[in-house]
């Protein structure tokens, strides 16, 4: 008990990264016009939103206004819209070293494009690209842009995606409909995130709308309703206070929606509008840097966020081509949707064998394998590509464990095997799950590996053990993220246009929304092509009027126009409908 003690107090004592991070990269105004209060804490991720209407705006002026503010902030994230200028952008980044910038390039210059910026000594980019090439008309072709981020301070750690956003502006029928589409987009692809695992996402931006109009006049309802998520921006709803966008009658049309695996967070946490304004004028701050204030999150994250995706799926424990001191290693598996770095994350067993991580990046890819070894010299360890050469761990030929836990000590994943009493104990051979979703604690579903290396030892470094279980896949051919239950097929690899999950409501419909159409499991294809709630002779006329190609239906008339439902308007439907309105006289 005193050894084990020992161990656990040494570990968990001379391990622990430092918080905040030894040599904090200072941030420094340029000027020093105004004193702003800073938003950062050591123990906790804030994230912002803010408009900076067409930046730069006065030019230097605002450059170095802009400058000033974040200096003053010291805040985690920002997420910018309305970038016009890279060259100014540019010159933003460089007067912020603490910072690191990316930006979208929609078509240059002059073109609304969304940016971050983000503290470098807390957040680690892991990838970043723009959703929805194919939706450019709904979202104003200012595609949203997805980046995927990991925060850590000492031993607290959390990842997460944020989705940069800049809704269509506007209050006519055609730029709310698209506001409308947008976040009908959004929602959907929310869902089919936390179908797979990924629940934390924030979405934040210019919505270009409020939450809390009722549903006929609220462009934004998809998400509003949607279960997956919230806007937790409503918490400073119906203020005038708090608006973050400020000419004229003002309002709150800059949100932060979080989805359900934020829910754990929402203690103590804070949601505010930064009133810039306050400290350097009204005028000043809409003629100079923006119309728009930010709008902040800021929640407090404990120890011990580390990923519990890793899985130790291969055990070369004993070869034969070279010696154990060249050619043991073993092999992890990332079962998560998100990169996971692996600084500092500690290999041990149950004795005195341990082994800090210490390289900068090491980065396993999601749906990925890591080979960590003894050697990563493959013209002496058998011709194995060692993805890290670790030191101080050896693996027993018997018996022996493996270990991995997080920086802080937090057992991540443990393979004890047991000198051939329910696991392998091969000689030239690997141990290797039978499959990566399989319990790996339990010895029989581990076996010895049959792939043949050119050494003469047998094993997969880097590839799947036996090739892979065959599961159930669902058709998505409406592109939705969500898969027909009536439709499914088993293979290895996902096939084009099919998912792991069968939630759709509607395979033929793009969107779960209930609000689109009967086909969609809505109102009904009932013949009320005018959705006026009455179905009578204006729709027999608006469907005949269609036919002829005197006018057009929009999308909603023509789905409770189809009343045989055969995807196409014509004068069997005008038939049904004369046949409705007559049985209801």
């Amino acid at each position: 008990m005193k050894l084990i003690f020992s161990y656990i107090f040494t570990v968990s004592f001379l391990f622990s990264q430092s918080c905040p991070p030894e040599n904090l990269i200072p941030i420094t105004p340029l000027q020093n016009e105004w004193n702003i209060p800073s938003q950062n804490g050591y123990s906790t991720l804030e994230v912002m939103t803010w408009n900076l209407k067409q930046f730069p705006l006065s030019g230097d002026e605002t450059i170095e206004n802009v400058q000033e503010i974040i200096s003053d902030l010291k805040v985690d994230l920002i997420a910018f819209q309305e970038i016009n200028s890279y060259a100014a952008y540019q010159t933003l980044q460089n007067l912020l070293p603490a910072y690191e910038f990316i930006i979208t390039n929609y078509w240059g210059d002059f073109s609304l494009n969304l940016a971050y910026a983000y503290r470098t000594d807390f957040l680690n980019l892991n990838n970043s690209t723009t959703l929805f090439s194919s939706e450019g008309y709904n979202f104003a072709y200012r595609y949203p842009f997805m980046a995927s981020f990991s925060w850590q301070c000492g031993n607290s750690s959390l990842n997460f995606s944020a989705i940069n956003i800049h809704l269509k502006a506007y209050g006519d029928s055609e730029s709310f409909q698209r506001r409308y589409e947008s976040c009908q987009i959004i929602s959907d692809y929310i869902n089919a995130q936390i179908n797979i695992g990924n629940d934390k996402i924030i979405v934040l931006g210019d919505f270009n709308d409020e939450t809390n109009e009722s549903q006929n006049n609220n462009s934004l309802w998809p998400l509003v309703v949607n279960s997956n998520s919230q806007f937790i921006t409503n918490q400073i709803n119906g203020d005038n206070y708090f608006n973050s966008y400020i000419l004229g009658s003002s309002s709150l049309i800059d949100h932060i929606l979080i989805t359900t695996g934020f829910n754990d967070y929402l203690i103590n946490d804070l949601v505010t509008t930064i009133r810039i304004d306050d400290y350097v004028g009204y005028n000043y701050y809409t003629n100079n840097i923006s119309d728009h204030r930010p709008v902040l999150w800021k929640i407090y994250i404990n120890e011990g966020e580390f990923s519990s995706d890793l899985i130790i799926n291969e055990i070369m424990s004993n070869p034969s081509a070279v010696s154990d001191e060249y050619g043991e290693w073993f092999e992890i598996f990332n079962n998560s949707a998100y990169q996971i770095n692996l600084d500092n994350y500690i290999i041990r067993d149950n004795d005195d064998d341990f082994h800090i991580i210490n390289q900068a990046n090491l980065i396993i890819q999601p749906n990925d394998f890591l080979l960590l070894g003894r050697n990563s010299n493959n013209s002496l360890n058998g011709g194995i590509n060692v993805d890290y050469e670790y030191s101080d761990f050896l693996l027993g030929n018997s018996f022996d464990e493996v270990i991995i836990t997080s920086p802080n000590g937090i057992i991540i994943d443990e393979v004890w095997y047991d000198n051939g009493n329910s696991f392998p104990d091969p000689v030239g051979k690997s141990m290797s799950l039978n499959d990566y979703l399989l319990d790996n604690s339990n010895g029989s579903n581990w076996s010895e590996s049959t792939n043949q290396l050119f050494s003469g030892d047998y094993s997969t470094p880097g590839e799947e053990n036996f090739g892979c279980i065959e599961i159930t896949w669902y058709a998505d051919f409406d592109n939705d993220g969500l898969g027909d239950p009536e439709f499914s097929i088993l293979s290895c690899d996902q096939p084009e246009q099919f998912v792991e999950n069968n939630l759709d409501l509607d395979p033929n419909c793009s969107s779960n929304d209930t609000d689109i159409c009967g086909v969609c499991g809505g109102m009904g294809v009932d013949g009320d092509v005018n959705n006026d709630n009455f179905t009578n002779i204006v729709d027999v006329v608006q469907l005949v009027s269609h036919i002829l190609d005197n006018s057009n239906l929009e999308e909603l008339g023509i789905c409770k126009g189809d009343l045989n439902s055969d995807n196409m308007i014509n004068i069997v439907d005008v038939v049904l409908i004369v046949n409705l309105i007559l049985a209801d006289s």
